[in-house]
């Protein structure tokens, strides 16, 4: 999905919720499974025909709650803060990491924390660098984006701080 946005002009606002929407709804089936995904971002998920599909199940582990091995590699820039330090994974760290994959796609495909290593974002656990967009953000970059629903905007919120 990460490619359609960057290589697209100007995905429109009606496809980008509908994304969303569609990404949401597949992770709360995986999670009505007892399913935990633990990499859910923009490059795990496919696009086509107008449908988004949560794909790349290789971290996927049954049951709600997983205690990672903190010698393994996992995808830092997506995990929420608490994960980082605790190395406990839960369902409200695939909601954070779905946030997360809506603000990369919302700054079409930028790898989240731009700027920072792998190391100085699990270093740091950072929370305050990488913040939801806001409308003034979006509108600022593309007018297409001047009339986004605030229903949207605190789905992207919620969703960002693991609600």
């Amino acid at each position: 999905m990460k490619c359609v946005y960057r290589h697209d002009r100007a995905p429109l606002f009606e496809r980008l919720s509908t994304n969303f929407f569609q990404a949401a709804w597949g992770l709360e089936y995986l999670h009505a499974k007892n399913v935990l995904h633990r990499d859910i971002a923009a490059r795990n998920c496919l696009y086509g025909d107008n449908k988004v599909k949560i794909s790349d199940f290789g971290l996927t582990r049954e049951g709600t709650v997983y205690q990672m091995d903190p010698h393994k590699r996992v995808p830092i820039r997506w995990l929420a803060p608490e994960t980082l330090r605790m190395a406990i994974y839960t369902q409200k760290t695939d909601v954070f990491s779905y946030g997360i994959m809506c603000w990369e796609i919302y700054n079409n495909g930028i790898e989240p924390y731009p700027g920072m290593t792998v190391a100085e974002v699990n270093q740091n656990e950072v929370i305050t660098t990488i913040e939801p967009p806001s409308v003034v953000q979006i509108s600022l970059r593309n007018s297409e984006y001047n009339y986004i629903p605030v229903a949207l905007i605190l789905l992207n919120t919620a969703a960002f701080f693991g609600f």
